[in-house]
């Protein structure tokens, strides 16, 4: 785990070393750097999951209510 968790911090130190050329870049770098810490979390916290599958499936009756309804 702490070998997976090398490499990953390792990428994205590379990514962070580039010159972003446009302004969605720079914006992403800033952001990346205020909650870097977090972004891994799930890899040395198995109680965490890697995705946001249960978000996606808590939000589906609302958006399967608004396609029936067309947004009403």
């Amino acid at each position: 785990m702490k070998t997976y968790q090398a490499k990953l911090n390792a990428s994205l130190d590379a990514m962070m070393a580039l010159e972003p050329t446009r302004d969605a870049g720079i914006k992403l770098q800033r952001v990346i750097k205020k909650i870097r810490r977090h972004i891994f979390v799930f890899v040395t916290n198995q109680d965490i999951p890697p995705t946001n599958n249960g978000s996606e499936r808590a939000l589906r009756p609302c958006a399967v209510f608004r396609k029936i309804t067309n947004g009403f």
